[in-house]
């Protein structure tokens, strides 16, 4: 009997997975589940974009450009330029989903046996498309005593080697919820000039910032622009997981140019299809407005999680925690 391939036995298997029959069990039970171990959130999708997708009238449901509708790519910069973050459309290139995206760097900027730094704990997914690349994840571990704050330079000097290519981060981080600091970008920007890294910045998560804290984007730092590639999504920013819209965006044209040309691409059909469909009802000038719908939520979520009974199923890398909520004394 033929048998799967050495990296399909080495395929992690999911934690976000291995949750749901706990949760579902539970829910049996009469227990109240808040699902923190998936990035879904919990406010309605806007309704301009339900409307687009209602009222398509095409009659072929075609390719679309291999990098994306041009249009839609277009809105993007103006959505980034609330950011001070300066594109063109030939910078982005449309994604299946924002984990299209981090497969996509990963698998076109390493090669099989390089090696990625990236702060622990860290989304799960990661190490799994590096697996699928035969890449080596290589962590370095963020303590919850510094509030999950970015490890000293030293720690990422001592796990460099001559195979390492790239440092991964996430920010806002999932599952942490840290937000580097200005001072911090700049520490990466440091390690990744000295070093000669790519830097693959995951910032689906980048208008949950709360406290009037800003967040820094890494195709904000001055001097690193051939190193960067921001991986993005709409589906944490417009509650539209769904959508499978996603991003992969650089500076770096030159270097990074044949992406729009590999022959996987053509998958991202879907991700053509869905921009078609939004990018005229989609405004993202009023991404401000969201997010502050978006965190009035949150807030309206942690408030009421602490409940007699509540059960949250929270995870943090690979380690899988329950909490149960009871009454404070008086």
């Amino acid at each position: 009997m033929p048998q799967v391939s050495d990296r399909g036995f080495a395929m992690p298997a999911s934690p976000i997975r291995k949750l749901v029959p706990y949760a579902e069990a539970a829910k049996k039970n009469g227990i109240k589940v808040h699902h923190l171990n998936i990035g879904q959130p919990d406010i309605e999708t806007p309704i301009a974009i339900l409307d687009a997708v209602r009222n398509s009238n095409f009659k072929i449901l075609e390719y679309s450009h291999s990098a994306g509708n041009e249009s839609y790519r277009t809105k993007l910069c103006k959505y980034y330029a609330n950011f001070n973050i300066q594109l063109n459309a030939n910078q982005i290139i449309i994604t299946t989903g924002g984990s299209e995206a981090i497969l996509f760097a990963v698998m076109a900027g390493l090669d099989a046996g390089d090696e990625i730094i990236i702060p622990e704990p860290f989304y799960a997914n990661y190490n799994a498309y590096c697996v699928a690349a035969g890449v080596k994840v290589v962590p370095v571990a963020s303590s919850i005593e510094t509030g999950f704050a970015l490890p000293a330079i030293s720690e990422f000097e001592n796990l460099i080697t001559t195979r390492t290519r790239a440092i991964m981060i996430c920010n806002p981080n999932n599952p942490t919820g840290y937000l580097y600091s200005l001072a911090e970008m700049e520490t990466i920007k440091e390690i990744c000039l000295k070093h000669n890294l790519f830097l693959f910045s995951d910032e689906a998560y980048r208008e949950f910032c709360y406290d009037d804290h800003k967040h820094i984007s890494a195709l904000n730092l001055e001097g690193l622009e051939n190193h960067v590639v921001v991986l993005d999504t709409i589906s944490k920013r417009y509650s539209a997981c769904g959508a499978r819209l996603g991003a992969f965006i650089t500076k770096n044209t030159d270097n990074w140019n044949h992406i729009s040309t590999i022959p996987f691409l053509p998958v991202s059909v879907f991700a053509c299809f869905s921009a078609l469909l939004l990018f005229s009802a989609i405004a993202f000038l009023l991404s401000f407005f969201l997010a502050k719908s978006c965190l009035k939520q949150d807030e309206r979520i942690l408030g009421k999680a602490r409940c007699p009974g509540t059960f949250l199923l929270v995870m943090l890398g690979h380690l899988i925690i329950l909490l149960s909520f009871h009454p404070a004394s008086d």
